[in-house]
């Protein structure tokens, strides 16, 4: 009976995600660790004081899923965003040991100019107001050259858009410029130079329609505003196309 019920929720989840877009990868989220607290996280992965105190959502080092693989078995999900299939031959989203931020993994995503990817994970909870902090590095902007290339990542409700219109997020482009993005407008924040290790922060304020970013934890002025879609988040997804880019020591947390 206990197969039979397993094999049912394990269907009903692939045709849940399967409605959105085609599954590359799917598997059961075997938990986040939320007993963290997020001076905690920043004393074991970056050295600095406590900035909030709040409770962490969800992080990641990746340093616990094997090398040279997509972190099978954890809160993250592989999508296919590519508008024809079976252009998806060269695509890449693994855990490497060439480029890494701390401890010695980092997941990398690699992706053509005719290839688009959705690293994913579904949030356990929605605050009004919930940051985010990764380190990223770039090591191709553009994997075909002349032609366009860009890595967002962010706050999205992947159950309700694709599109990006109610993404509250970051945009690294081709012209190795990095976009604070909030629904369809984009602002340019700052160059970032191949193969440097940035740290970037992003804070969304639901009631506000608002963003604020810290670039290597300075802040950004001025704030961002403008359209969010209504639906509301509930995830945080990384996307990817014609580029060649890894992400490192990721955290979100919620303010109260």
């Amino acid at each position: 009976m206990n197969k039979i019920i397993l094999i049912a929720i394990s269907v009903f989840l692939l045709l849940k995600v399967d409605s959105v877009a085609q599954v590359l990868e799917i598997h059961k989220n075997i938990g986040q660790d939320t007993s963290f607290k997020i001076e905690e996280i920043d004393s074991i992965t970056f050295n600095e004081p406590a900035i909030y105190g709040d409770s962490v959502i969800f992080f990641d080092d990746f340093e616990s899923h094997p090398l040279y693989s997509f972190p099978y078995y954890s809160p993250w999900v592989l999508l296919n965003m590519t508008p024809d299939p079976r252009t998806l031959t060269t695509a890449i989203a693994r855990l490497d040991n060439k480029l890494y931020a701390s401890g010695q993994k980092s997941l990398r995503i690699s992706t053509s100019d005719t290839e688009k990817i959705m690293v994913n994970t579904r949030l356990k909870r929605s605050p009004n107001i919930i940051y985010f902090d990764a380190k990223v590095i770039i090591e191709k902007y553009a994997n075909v050259a002349d032609k366009p290339a860009a890595t967002e990542f962010g706050f999205r409700n992947i159950g309700e858009s694709l599109s990006g219109e109610n993404y509250a997020s970051l945009v690294i482009k081709q012209d190795g410029i990095i976009y604070c993005k909030i629904g369809p407008t984009e602002s340019p924040i700052s160059p970032m130079d191949l193969n440097r290790w940035y740290r970037i922060r992003l804070m969304f304020n639901v009631p506000n329609k608002s963003l604020s970013v810290w670039f290597n934890l300075q802040p950004i002025v001025p704030k961002f505003a403008g359209f969010i879609g209504t639906f509301g988040y509930k995830d945080f997804s990384i996307i990817s196309n014609n580029s060649d880019i890894y992400f490192d020591d990721i955290k979100i947390w919620e303010s109260k």
